[in-house]
């Protein structure tokens, strides 16, 4: 019977090797070019990465006047909102109210809908006074036979 001997070779964990320094500058260089790649391609695409990333809104909050101006705007779009002469307060910061006459509750109420919607407001005070319902003087008593309360 043949016997079969199979040697094996012990290699070394850290092998010594030739030139330690070439490879070490070849990574420098690596490394060096990678650098100034990477610069290059900043500055020729960052308006590209600028353009692609913007905010699809205004970013931050609109100012006080912005407000004013908007939802006046909003108003005066509106052909018998604009007859009616109401006016924009600025409250606080992104706080309007709404102040004049109206004919009725409808036109009141279509009023505060239009700015709510068409402003990007924090809040929106609906101060409009109805014509026929705000501007009656009722009497303290309730009925209407007492005349003296009206004269005080």
């Amino acid at each position: 019977m043949a016997r079969i001997i199979v040697r094996t070779r012990k290699l070394p964990l850290l092998a010594p090797r030739k030139h330690p320094w070439r490879r070490a500058g070849v990574i420098t260089a690596g490394l060096a070019l990678g650098a100034v790649l990477g610069t290059l391609l900043a500055e020729l695409l960052a308006p590209l990465a600028q353009r692609a990333t913007r905010r699809i809104g205004k970013p931050g909050t609109p100012s006080v006047a912005e407000l004013v101006h908007d939802a006046q705007a909003v108003l005066d779009a509106d052909l018998p909102l604009r007859e009616c002469g109401l006016e924009v307060i600025p409250v606080g910061r992104g706080s309007i109210e709404l102040h004049g006459w109206v004919a009725d509750r409808r036109s009141r109420t279509r009023a505060a809908t239009l700015v709510s919607q068409g402003v990007n407001a924090a809040s929106v005070i609906n101060c409009i006074l109805v014509r026929g319902e705000d501007d009656v003087v009722t009497p303290p008593n309730g009925d209407g036979d007492d005349d003296d309360a009206l004269e005080a």
